[in-house]
């Protein structure tokens, strides 16, 4: 399968804390986007923070999210969502979309030009 790379939108889980980031992983066919670890080979599920069952687990989710700017300094693991872009040629794309931290974009650039601002 070809991996491509696709743009994910982080967001704390914890409800009032406004830390998000924007980043862009890579991604097998349809599937979800996956945080590469330090080992060979080793690439995981964007979700995998939701399968550290274990401290030990917890400890390396932590460091794999950290290392991709996916970390909330005082939360832990945020979640991530992907890009959901639709083409829309009469909203002209501005700064609103280039600064954007949210996963939707409805405007001209297709998501091309969403969330670059914090890339």
């Amino acid at each position: 399968m070809e991996m491509q790379m696709v743009r994910v939108f982080w967001k704390c889980r914890t409800k009032g804390c406004k830390v998000r980031a924007v980043t862009d992983l890579p991604r097998i066919g349809k599937g979800t986007a996956l945080l590469i670890g330090s080992e060979p080979g080793q690439m995981v599920d964007i979700h995998y923070w939701m399968f550290a069952d274990t401290p030990e687990k917890a400890a390396e989710a932590r460091e794999l999210y950290a290392s991709h700017g996916a970390l909330c300094a005082d939360h832990g693991p945020m979640e991530g969502q992907h890009l959901n872009a639709r083409y829309r040629a009469e909203k002209v794309c501005d700064g609103r979309c280039l600064s954007a931290k949210s996963a939707a974009c409805e405007c001209s650039c297709g998501g091309e030009n969403h969330g670059q601002n914090f890339i």
